[in-house]
């Protein structure tokens, strides 16, 4: 599903979703305590992409566990609101935040409670796995499955659409 924006407004910030967009959303319960998670390296490579582009990246997840802290970790991403259960509040608080315009911001989710923010967002992304309300609310539905590559996806769809300047500049 393609939407047109009739605004081809530069996207400044990227805001993810951990489980269901960098991982495949699903969790592994270990005696110990622990959670592990997987995470693809096309989506590490493209986070370093979009930094190198200019783009902000920030995490936005409903959960607040020490393993999604991990994921958060090994993607170098410090910005993050944790225990969101309303994405839609908390991308607004956090685009106030960060003083970057919603329009400027895409949002990549997958889970109902994502729509709302996928709606509002200046480009909302899902995985081709997203529940039907988040591929409904979202712009594009993209080609990749949460946990593999869809933050590299993501990015590609927004250098195809002229968002982001693969040279640097937003």
């Amino acid at each position: 599903m393609t939407v047109d924006r009739p605004d081809a407004t530069a996207i400044r910030l990227v805001v993810l979703d951990v489980d269901g967009v960098i991982t495949d959303g699903t969790i592994v319960l270990l005696a110990s305590g622990d959670e592990p998670r997987r995470v693809h390296f096309h989506d590490l490579d493209a986070v370093g992409r979009l930094r190198r582009m200019g783009v902000a990246v920030a995490i936005l997840s409903g959960e607040d566990t020490p393993s999604s802290h991990r994921v958060a970790a090994r993607f170098g991403i410090d910005e993050a609101v944790w225990g969101a259960k309303d994405k839609l509040s908390a991308l607004k608080a956090l685009t106030g935040r960060l003083g970057i315009d919603l329009q400027a911001t895409c949002y990549v989710g997958d889970a109902d409670r994502d729509a709302p923010a996928l709606a509002a967002a200046g480009i909302g992304l899902t995985p081709a796995d997203g529940t039907p309300a988040a591929r409904a609310a979202a712009d594009h539905v993209l080609d990749a499955s949460g946990g593999r590559g869809v933050v590299a996806a993501a990015v590609r769809l927004l250098e195809e659409l002229a968002v982001v300047d693969p040279e640097g500049q937003p």
